[in-house]
């Protein structure tokens, strides 16, 4: 058996010093390049060589035996590490791994790497190394979460998996951040739907392993180059590199060639394109207004106006008070204003099982041209938002506070986006006096 060459045991990552047992560092996790003679049983037991041409590489052994009692509590198991990768990296690290799109402590760290990086067209080293380790970690959870191993993550030490990318000597500044999330779009579509055939394959292999032990080495090779595939996109999209990553699950696969930029770029682009496109859209093209006039004072003596509909849903006033005072004195209104409280009525009649009625799908205006959010909205009685299933009605109270100047002019209720917003199908109450 040929031995590897002699040579220190510092890692040639981060300089860290090493066990003479160990192939990969424990505190980067990047594979030692030198190393001393080792025992021939532990050459043996040596973990195949992270290959590949692509800077960001990622490597699990497949296990022989997974223990049946993990596994079956797994979920359970899982909770604390699920909160704790929560915080780490935001809710969305489970969706895709390594990487979270709410507000998790990573993005602060992502935010000033960025900057840095904008600044100096390098992140620094010891900021590139904490990106790393908190990815490595999160993958390390993801693979316990998914049954890929039953050993329970460190935050240091050895592991059956293993994830590093090369330092980069110089990173783009011009495709950070906005170019780069457009090449990657593509990427993470495709993800994105393969993970819903990952979530199944564990779901076969919980049986498999509580019943034999074993996880399917052909889902394990599956979800393995998933993983892979999600690392590789990771890691450029936080620009930890600019060479675009290959549409594959392959370990050797190299870098994204002409055809996979041609295709990142074409597809990127048209659905940013249609997105901004559709968002000026909201805001600029008219919203659809249902609109009825009713008498003030008809409201005020609890006539009942007409019905209008907007979204599916069917809304019309049926009294009103003027002014309006809460009879246990819990709320009062602002120095020179009153309460105005209106009652209404909201039907579901969208077609779908359920819809919903919200705080600030209410509005009012005055006579200043004054716009005003409800202070309290009750529905029957409790808080909104409350789901109304199909043919439900409900009786709505929204109380407003306006100057004891102004007097009320229009009453909106915008079922989709809110009353504040300016899109979206509305039902508006004009009062004539």
């Amino acid at each position: 058996m040929i031995q590897p060459p002699i040579g220190d045991r510092f890692c040639h990552n981060c300089g860290t010093p090493n066990p003479p047992d160990v192939s990969f560092c424990q505190q980067c996790g990047a594979r030692i390049n030198f190393l001393r003679p080792l025992p021939v049983a532990a050459v043996e037991r040596e973990p195949a060589r992270l290959s590949g041409d692509y800077p960001a590489r990622f490597e699990i052994e497949y296990p022989a035996r997974l223990s049946r009692l993990s596994t079956l509590f797994r979920f359970i198991l899982a909770i604390p590490l699920a909160i704790f990768v929560t915080i780490l990296g935001g809710s969305a690290s489970f969706v895709a791994p390594g990487v979270g799109f709410s507000f998790g402590l990573i993005n602060f760290v992502l935010l000033v790497y960025a900057i840095a990086v904008l600044c100096r067209g390098r992140p620094p080293r010891w900021m590139f190394d904490t990106v790393i380790a908190i990815q490595r970690f999160m993958l390390r959870a993801y693979t316990y979460v998914v049954l890929m191993t039953d050993r329970y993550p460190p935050f240091e030490g050895e592991w059956p998996f293993h994830y590093e990318v090369d330092y980069p000597e110089r990173i783009s500044r011009w495709q950070l951040l906005i170019w780069k999330t457009i090449m990657s779009i593509p990427h993470f579509f495709v993800l994105s739907v393969l993970s819903i055939l990952v979530g199944i394959f564990t779901f076969i292999a919980w049986f498999a392993v509580v019943f034999t032990g074993r996880y399917p080495k052909g889902l394990y090779t599956i979800a393995t180059g998933w993983m892979r595939w999600n690392a590789r996109v990771v890691a450029y999209w936080m620009s930890q590199t600019d060479q675009l990553p290959p549409y594959s699950f392959e370990a050797d696969a190299p870098r994204g060639g002409a055809t996979s930029y041609a295709l990142s770029a074409g597809a990127g682009l048209t659905v940013s394109a249609v997105a901004i496109a559709g968002i000026v859209a909201l805001f600029l093209v008219p919203p659809s207004t249902e609109e009825t006039s009713v008498a003030y004072e008809d409201i005020l003596s609890s006539q009942r106006s007409a019905t209008l509909e907007v979204s599916g849903m069917q809304i019309r006033l049926v009294g009103a008070t003027d002014p309006y005072d809460f009879s246990d004195g819990l709320f009062r209104p602002e120095p020179g204003n009153r309460f105005v409280s209106f009652d209404i009525e909201v039907r579901n009649n969208t077609g779908g099982e359920y819809a919903s009625v919200g705080e600030h799908d209410f509005r009012l205006k005055d006579a200043s041209g004054d716009g005003h959010d409800p202070t309290v909205v009750s529905l029957a009685g409790f808080e909104p938002p409350r789901r109304l299933r199909e043919g439900q009605v409900v009786p709505v109270t929204a109380v407003f506070d306006i100057p004891d100047s102004s007097q009320p002019m229009e009453l909106t209720y915008s079922p989709a986006f809110g009353g504040s917003f300016a899109f979206g199908e509305r039902a508006r109450f004009k009062f004539t006096r």
